[in-house]
């Protein structure tokens, strides 16, 4: 019997200090992510892992390969990790995803928590929950 096929990973690079990634594993045509450690700050990167294009003295080759920007991550020496706003964004563009999240088992009869708030609607018990804000 002939051995199961099975995609090989890319290989990881190895990144600079301060940085890690969920780019383990990956093989060709998906996506990972660096982004940085605790005690750091910058912002997140994708990579995606891809084939190379073979020249006249090199082979073709499975590398992750980053998007945009690779990830920088600097010291913030606060102990607490930080992603910094990507390319195109800024706090103003940042929103709720929607305005009431429905609770498992409403079927629309008013059950929601309310985005901006962050609360739940007056007729639902929050018996030995903690607060939660959204």
């Amino acid at each position: 019997s002939l051995p199961a096929v099975v995609p090989k990973p890319c290989p990881v690079p190895i990144f600079p200090e301060g940085v890690s990634s969920n780019c383990a594993d990956k093989t060709i045509g998906t996506f990972c992510w660096t982004y940085c450690q605790m005690g750091y700050q910058g912002s997140p990167a994708l990579y995606e892992c891809m084939l190379t294009a073979a020249t006249d003295t090199l082979p073709a080759m499975l590398e992750l390969s980053a998007v945009a920007a690779m990830t920088t991550c600097v010291p913030d020496g606060g102990g607490t990790r930080r992603l910094g706003l990507g390319p195109g964004l800024s706090s103003s563009s940042i929103r709720p995803a929607a305005a009431a999240v429905p609770l498992p088992g409403s079927n629309g009869g008013g059950r929601a928590l309310q985005g901006g708030g962050g609360h739940c609607d007056a007729d639902e018990e929050a018996v030995g929950l903690t607060g939660v804000s959204i």
